[in-house]
């Protein structure tokens, strides 16, 4: 094994072992309210690989940020900023209001060639969609997350330093589960999604 495969094989398993908490856990221990808050994220966040042989194409980790996930995030995001009651009660009315409309999901993408995880681009080299029964829906927005900031990193601790983190946005559903779909010529995988749930 050469130098580079050798190191490719570190990195993805850096990627898993940091996105199962596995290290942040060792190096950080979590704070009550981070616990508090990782406890709900955890319960729906789901993971999985893209593999030719032996070589990893793509690893997926997916938040669907639904009711219970949203209501977690901004109770956490109160306790850090010092929010008071009624700007916490505004916050959780408008995101209950969004829910009904819409169904957004974290993502944090991992692939060794860095060019190809450009999912925000107008051609990229990986698709996502949510899949109900045999139909396919494109998300209405993709929004990729620049900077790894502490807000960012409190909400979405499971974006590792190799990933890059996007938020999908497809038209609500209606329906309590559904999968999501990331393909492309690397091959394809399905995630099976909790939309609903703490309502």
């Amino acid at each position: 094994m050469n130098r580079a495969a050798a190191w490719a094989l570190v990195v993805v398993g850096l990627v898993w072992f940091v996105g199962c908490g596995g290290l942040a856990s060792k190096l950080n221990p979590m704070s009550p309210a981070e616990r508090t808050y990782w406890e709900v994220a955890s319960r729906y966040l789901v993971r999985a690989g893209v593999y030719q042989g032996p070589a990893t194409r793509l690893i997926i980790k997916a938040l669907p940020l639904n009711w219970a996930v949203r209501r977690a995030q901004l109770r956490r995001e109160a306790a850090a900023y010092g929010w008071s009651k009624t700007r916490l009660s505004a916050a959780l009315n408008q995101a209950k209001a969004d829910s009904a409309k819409w169904e957004e999901v974290a993502i944090a993408v991992f692939t060794p060639n860095p060019k190809a995880n450009d999912l925000d681009q107008p051609n990229p080299s990986w698709r996502v969609y949510l899949k109900a029964g045999d139909k396919l829906m494109a998300p209405v927005d993709i929004r990729a997350l620049r900077k790894r900031t502490p807000r960012a990193l409190m909400l979405y601790p499971f974006w590792d330093p190799w990933s890059r983190l996007y938020i999908l946005r497809f038209k609500a559903l209606g329906q309590p589960k559904a999968k999501l779909v990331i393909t492309g010529p690397g091959g394809r995988a399905e995630l099976g999604l909790v939309l609903r749930a703490g309502h």
